[in-house]
């Protein structure tokens, strides 16, 4: 009996634990739409990953050319569930 006590002692804390941290991640897996900023993850050359809000998506240079990690994109559309991206262009 003593043991059943002490397990439960150790299950339940460890359950709550699970379920909060469960219950409040982020569970949105909406696409990006067009027009959404996004840093490139890894090298676009020419498919790659983008981070948009903590986010990773497949992403793919739109007009195939390589697109450097940590490079600002524009998403300009969708192709086959991947993600289709420009360079931001800078003003100086």
């Amino acid at each position: 009996m003593t043991y059943l006590v002490a397990a439960l002692l150790l299950i339940i804390p460890i359950a709550l634990v699970s379920f909060r941290s469960y219950r409040h991640k982020r569970h949105s897996f909406t696409r990006p739409d067009v027009s959404t900023l996004a840093i490139v993850d890894t090298p676009l050359s020419p498919q790659g990953s983008v981070l948009i809000n903590g986010e990773l998506w497949l992403a793919r240079s739109v007009d195939e050319s390589v697109i450097t990690a940590n490079a600002k994109v524009i998403v300009v559309g969708v192709r086959d569930h991947c993600l289709l991206a420009e360079v931001v262009a800078t003003t100086h």
